[in-house]
């Protein structure tokens, strides 16, 4: 799609209307699909994770009610520095592994498909366990359409791996979105580009009035345009190296469900006592012992939300992003080329124009010089009493002005 140059990029639109349903939980696995929406935290049932046990659960929000996404949040126990910082929406990209929890927040960055204007919004991700939330604040039309279709699809009819995996691979199928929505704004921007680099490629010498001032305010604003993405994408492949990093504390498959269930086990231990604002009472031996093999499993003993089969596909974004960052280079060099190629015609244009005019005033000197000669008051003049003496300094300005033009035109000046 065109890049439209003349809107204000990378800024939401204001008059992008919320959904009347910001809450959309979607329940999968290989064979069944399910979506329930909700308009507020209060009306999603306690009982809805048992309901639905053994399922992949996605939990969508779009919503700019900060009240909203806190007690979704809350609802099911997230951290408390997600919670915090999910609303926080001047930070630039950034990922954070907590325990083995992953948050992720990303600027997103689309060209929207009604208006074709190229919008920018936040979007968080939290990933625990067999459920990733994620947070918006606009409704993105069908940026993530492709996505939710798979999902909905029959298992007979679904080919793809989207609904066979776990939750961390549609984690990576949202992540692989995102990066194709950078590529194809960089695409609108550099189809904008290419336009500008015809116009000033082919432009001849009778089109050279045609290269306005616009030309040069378009290039700016494109290359303007272009340093703000590649200060939003800067930290996107540092955030993809983190997340490869993290199979060096995957934890083997086998250790997994003691391990979890360790881990709830603590954190109900703290939420008991937050909730009794007291500290605990001093265990029999028993409980001790089973207290400290808890508590070896305590923080950062390895990452559970991640498979193993997973990081090839964290390589792809990796490489992915790599690709963009090279887009970015070339493309903001690109720009900086037309811009300077611009001023170069720019001045070209001036100098013809100033070649012109020199040209003009040469062939006039001489014939200034004679009509100022003739022109003088003298009493005793040997050309005025002359019969044809008139006729005569008209012929030889004109052949001065014949000549003059003729040697202008052999040394190629007009």
């Amino acid at each position: 799609m065109p890049y439209e140059s003349h809107a204000v990029s990378f800024e939401l639109n204001p008059l992008l209307l919320e959904s009347s349903y910001p809450i959309h939980i979607h329940f999968y696995d290989e064979s069944s699909y399910s979506e329930l929406k909700y308009r507020c935290a209060a009306e999603i049932p306690r009982d809805l994770s048992d309901s639905y046990k053994g399922k992949n659960i996605w939990v969508e929000i779009i919503s700019r009610d900060v009240d909203i996404v806190r007690n979704v949040l809350s609802y099911f126990d997230a951290h408390s520095l997600v919670i915090d910082d999910v609303q926080t929406y001047d930070q630039r990209m950034n990922l954070s592994i907590l325990n083995e929890d992953v948050y992720l927040l990303l600027d997103l960055i689309y060209l929207n498909k009604d208006s074709h204007i190229v919008e920018q919004q936040k979007m968080s991700f939290y990933l625990f366990e067999n459920t990733l939330i994620t947070v918006q604040q606009y409704y993105t039309g069908g940026l993530f359409s492709t996505i939710k279709y798979r999902l909905s699809k029959k298992t007979a009819q679904s080919k793809g791996l989207l609904k066979k995996m776990k939750i961390d691979y549609l984690f990576y199928r949202l992540l692989n979105v995102v990066i194709e929505s950078y590529v194809l704004v960089l695409d609108s921007i550099l189809h904008e580009t290419e336009l500008i680099d015809k116009q000033l490629m082919f432009s001849t010498k009778p089109r050279a009035d045609t290269i306005t001032i616009d030309t040069l305010k378009l290039m700016f604003h494109i290359k303007h345009d272009l340093l703000h993405f590649k200060i939003v994408c800067a930290p996107l492949k540092d955030i993809i190296i983190k997340l490869q990093k993290t199979r060096e504390t995957v934890v083997p498959k086998r250790q997994r469900p003691a391990l979890r269930q360790c881990r709830r086990r603590l954190k109900r231990r703290l939420r008991l006592v937050v909730g009794h604002k007291c500290s605990f009472v001093a265990p029999t031996t028993t409980s001790l012992a089973a207290t400290n093999d808890d508590d070896d499993y305590a923080l950062d003993d390895g990452v559970l939300v991640f498979n193993d089969y997973i990081y090839k596909y964290f390589r792809r974004l990796l490489d992915h992003t790599v690709e963009l960052n090279d887009m970015i280079d070339s493309s903001a060099d690109t720009i900086t080329s037309l811009i300077d190629f611009y001023m170069i015609l720019n001045g070209e244009l001036i100098n013809d124009t100033m070649q012109t005019l020199t040209v003009m005033s040469c062939i006039f000197m001489p014939l200034n010089f004679l009509s100022s000669v003739s022109s003088m008051n003298f009493e005793h003049m040997p050309q005025i009493p002359m019969r044809y003496g008139y006729y005569g300094q008209l012929g030889l300005m004109g052949v001065i002005l014949f000549t003059m033009i003729a040697y202008f035109k052999f040394k190629k000046l007009i």
